[in-house]
């Protein structure tokens, strides 16, 4: 192999050059792929197209105008699909041009990828942002095998144009990508595999313990990936256990190599690994690692089967854990998931990547094929929802309307909605109208108090004695409707505007149900105080306001611990929780600070990957208890450790907001884990 061609601006051999396992210019797949050659792993030969060529290719195709015009939309609320489709086909229908693609052609020749043509090539799909620790990008994008020189350029511009699919652009949209990834392209010879499979390197096993989860099938992975069939399945633990009469197709020397690699891929990475595995003339290959999305809970949310009164009329294997009852809906081609409606049970021989969004708005997915390794699992677990696979005869046993229960923890499917005495206990655990009710009884006598709220949701339970009321926008704002980090400030003039005046007016309707009620909108972090001045004077009624520092009726009280004032103040709603004894909310106990910070760092279980951090100073007090003190388990726990004036420097991680915001404003699952995103200022 000449050292000439291991690096230009367009190409990068796997595992050579400067800027080798950068995914920023080789995306996720290529840079995972060249660190892989350089552990020393057996990977199949092959090259990089750099996202250089990509970008190149768009901009001398004349694409540049389309492509800033689908920023624009996909940043705000705009409808993607037809310029996405204007510009996917003219990617398609034009060649590359020649000063790109003649360097590529070149490393083709050079690295003889060609020498066994009755394997051919494959041609892999690298986007900067696949094979992430936050989302898998399962089946999104193309990865085409082909078998003759003649089928290679325009199957770079087939992976090039899959970017723009409706079935991209859609997945964009509902993660919460606002400007269009690049596309690098692996290109490597295609290994005609004996036997291949997915391997996790760490997942709850059926007895709870975390083990190597290994899938696999007879020849390509393909399918298993796709869930088109259902695998063979081996739970693996160290190489001296694997027994030399290992039953089944895959041989033990092969399974304690597949323990070897786990266990190396872990420690290099710093993280468990969904790899992609190949056996090729007698030998293990490795043709993919990347972060696992989301792992299975071995631990049945719905507590296990025996807590069903009633036997499950349909078993499969447990995919994504939980708990999920509707009515079923069949699905056997896309037209029929995206008619399914919300909170129904999608029954289907195997899941595409075309049915995200149907799979996003079920109560819970089960497949006739497939493995927990398959698109089905890996998806259903990103979403959080009960999935069950393999089951054989779903499609043909359950009956569309029919009302069911799907237990995603233990594979069994039951008739009606039925609830186990655990999941009730979850499920109304902690309500707003309870909080209400500590609210209530605290300040019985002192109805002169009025309650901070972080959420228009807290409105919707707020007792109608309630007379004043303050609202913190700032939550409710930077989510979107899966609880994902919107970004406010990025958004256009335009689109910031409409998303204040939707807001406004939802707040307002709300108050106006209560018509005693007086409604002050309070911002703590950066969000433009006159943008939502000026929002509330033109679509607001009498009833809301924006709270005024300088001439408010009552003044502001976030210190969780302090003693409230004998006149009129405005005190955090959970606070009043905090401070009422015995109160349901607090029936579950919250660990200390000990543990807190053993959750919290315990960065695997929590993102699913090892996170960056640095030593930095805690911001001051001042700063963040306005903010935490609006938040009822925040405010609970701080009262009880005394952790709002905490000062000095700690360890923090550095994480993309996206990938905690849904835990940190929802549920706030690990009290004492500490984030001061922008909503702080």
């Amino acid at each position: 192999m000449a050292t000439a061609f291991s690096h230009t601006q367009y190409i990068e051999v796997l595992g050579e050059g400067a800027d080798a396992a950068d995914p920023g210019r080789l995306g996720g797949k290529g840079a995972s792929l060249c660190r892989l050659v350089n552990l020393g792993h057996r990977v199949p030969a092959g090259f990089v197209i750099t996202r250089d060529a990509f970008q190149s290719a768009l901009k001398e195709m004349g694409l540049t105008s389309a492509l800033d015009t689908l920023d624009s939309l996909l940043a705000g609320s705009g409808e993607t699909i037809s310029t996405g489709e204007q510009i996917r086909q003219s990617i398609l229908s034009r060649r590359i041009p020649a000063r790109i693609l003649e360097p590529i052609m070149q490393m083709v020749e050079n690295l003889q990828l060609w020498e066994q043509p009755s394997e051919g090539v494959i041609v892999r799909s690298s986007a900067t942002i696949e094979d992430g620790s936050a989302h898998s990008f399962a089946g999104i994008f193309e990865s085409i095998p082909i078998s003759t020189q003649e089928e290679f350029e325009p199957t770079i511009r087939q992976i090039w144009a899959s970017v723009f699919s409706p079935r991209a652009l859609t997945y964009f949209r509902e993660i919460g990508v606002r400007q269009i990834p690049a596309m690098a392209v692996v290109v490597q010879r295609f290994l005609r595999a004996e036997r291949s499979g997915v391997m996790f390197t760490r997942f709850a096993g059926p007895d709870g313990k975390q083990s190597i989860l290994v899938e696999h099938v007879e020849g390509d992975c393909e399918k298993l990936v796709k869930g088109e069939v259902t695998p063979e399945r081996l739970w693996l633990n160290e190489p001296q256990d694997v027994p030399e009469s290992l039953e089944g197709p895959l041989r033990p020397g092969h399974a304690r190599a597949l323990v070897h690699v786990a266990r190396r891929l872990e420690e290099s990475f710093g993280a468990p690994q969904d790899v992609e595995w190949v056996i090729h003339h007698d030998e293990l290959h490795i043709v993919q690692s990347r972060p696992i999305t989301a792992a299975f809970s071995g631990e049945a949310t719905a507590g296990p089967a025996s807590s069903f009164s009633t036997a499950p009329i349909l078993t499969g294997v447990p995919a994504s854990s939980g708990t999920g009852s509707g009515p079923v809906h069949l699905v056997f081609n896309i037209e029929q998931a995206l008619q399914l409606q919300s909170g129904s049970v999608l029954v289907t021989p195997m899941t595409n990547p075309d049915m995200v969004v149907a799979m996003r708005n079920s109560a819970a997915i089960v497949t006739d094929v497939g493995g927990i390794i398959c698109h089905a699992g890996i998806v259903s677990r990103e979403l959080g929802l009960p999935c069950v696979v393999g089951t054989e005869t779903a499609t043909t046993t359950l009956a569309g309307g029919e009302l069911v229960t799907v237990n995603g923890s233990t594979g069994c499917i039951y008739r009606g909605r039925i609830e186990t005495e655990r999941a009730a206990k979850s499920l109304g655990q902690v309500q707003w109208s309870d909080i209400w009710s500590a609210w209530t009884e605290v300040t019985r006598e002192r109805p002169d108090l009025v309650p901070i709220v972080s959420t228009a949701e807290a409105l919707k339970a707020m007792p109608s004695a309630v007379t004043s009321v303050v609202l913190v926008p700032d939550l409710d704002l930077r989510t979107n409707k899966h609880g994902l980090w919107n970004d406010l400030e990025a958004l256009p003039a335009n689109a910031r505007a409409a998303a204040l005046e939707n807001y406004v007016t939802m707040v307002a309707q709300i108050v106006s149900e209560q018509p005693t009620s007086k409604l002050h909108l309070l911002s703590l972090g950066s969000l433009p105080h006159h943008e939502l001045a000026e929002t509330i004077a033109r679509v607001a009624n009498l009833a809301v306001t924006l709270y005024d520092n300088n001439r408010a009726p009552f003044p502001l009280v976030f210190d969780p611990g302090a003693t409230w004032p004998d006149g009129s103040a405005a005190v955090p709603l959970g606070c009043a929780s905090a401070r009422r004894p015995g109160s349901s909310i607090t029936r579950q106990k919250i660990g200390g600070m000990a543990e807190a910070e053993a959750a919290a760092l315990d960065t695997i279980k929590f993102f699913g990957h090892r996170p960056g951090s640095k030593i930095t100073t805690m911001p001051v007090p001042e700063s963040r208890a306005k903010w935490w003190a609006v938040l009822p388990e925040y405010a609970r726990f701080h009262q009880e450790f005394a952790t709002a004036s905490t000062t000095g420097e700690f360890e923090w991680l550095e994480v993309r907001p996206e990938l905690v915001i849904s835990a940190l404003l929802k549920s706030l699952v690990q009290p004492g884990f500490e984030m001061v995103p922008r909503v702080l200022g």
